[in-house]
């Protein structure tokens, strides 16, 4: 893990638990840069504060995308500091470098080794797995549906919260150009469905074991988190997510999904106010 997607580019702090991350002294800026270490790797972490940071007693877990699909690099730190003071809420970032080719299975994995250690010492220090929410954009919420297909394979940690921002599910519907959404976006965002097809071509080529895609066929799980799958009308993977959530409701009922008008993939870059405040005030309903 390296530090591409945000604009901080500080000293990392090394800590060895989490305690002076959750409990800071009153003069803690709104951003801190830290590296945890899981087992004697070092794992890069982007602390965000609200504005008050007594009594932090609800994190929330935030994994971002690829760059290259959401074109979101170097704006996550401004997405997750208004996200933090927007929702009084911690937030713990895992900082990541895009996902090389071959690697993404690799990258599933750390993934889950990073939540589990997180849930695990933040369970430690008082914080209960109802306070702790997962959100995750792009190719970062299709790693929190990894991460929960593993979590439940090995009975830890207990996820009982994730809010999913238009996951990467899968790519026929862009190969087929039979939804009309395909149709529409290919005249006004062409770029997107490109980067989105040499994500999967150049990432996904050959990946049998593909986490994401193999949660679609989970049925013998029987404990599942409540799950808040918010999309955009215009973004070009919506039928998979659709499909992904109709599949997903057949075997619970605590999932909800929430399409955004006019809004397209990476839409947490956009400076639409209408559309933050939409998005803000469905996470909050969710996570409160």
């Amino acid at each position: 893990m390296h530090n591409t997607n945000f604009d901080q580019i500080e000293k990392y702090r090394l800590y060895r638990n989490l305690k002076d991350i959750v409990h800071p002294t009153i003069s803690k800026k709104n951003i801190s840069n830290y590296k945890i270490i899981i087992k004697e790797e070092l794992i890069p972490l982007q602390i965000f504060y609200p504005n008050k940071v007594s009594n932090l007693t609800s994190i929330i877990i935030f994994v971002h995308g690829d760059s290259t699909i959401t074109q979101c690099q170097r704006q996550y730190a401004t997405i997750c500091k208004e996200l933090a003071i927007s929702l009084n809420k911690m937030i713990i970032a895992l900082d990541y470098k895009n996902i090389e080719p071959g690697k993404l299975i690799k990258f599933y994995q750390d993934c889950y080794q990073t939540i589990n250690y997180l849930y695990q010492e933040l369970i430690k220090l008082n914080i209960k797995e109802k306070d702790i929410t997962l959100i995750g954009d792009s190719t970062g919420a299709s790693a929190l549906i990894a991460t929960n297909f593993i979590a439940q394979k090995k009975q830890t940690p207990k996820i009982e919260k994730e809010i999913l921002l238009y996951p990467v599910i899968g790519i026929k519907s862009l190969k087929s150009n039979k939804h009309q959404i395909i149709t529409e976006n290919n005249k006004i965002d062409e770029l997107t469905i490109n980067r989105l097809k040499n994500y999967f071509n150049n990432g996904l080529k050959g990946k049998k074991g593909h986490f994401a895609l193999r949660s679609l066929q989970m049925k013998e799980e029987k404990i599942f988190p409540n799950t808040l799958i918010i999309t955009g009308s215009t973004d070009p993977l919506k039928e998979e997510i659709k499909k992904y959530f109709n599949q997903q409701k057949k075997q619970k009922q605590n999932i909800k999904y929430i399409e955004i008008p006019f809004a397209n993939h990476g839409f947490l870059k956009s400076k639409d106010q209408e559309l933050k405040k939409e998005l803000l005030e469905e996470i909050r309903n969710f996570i409160k």
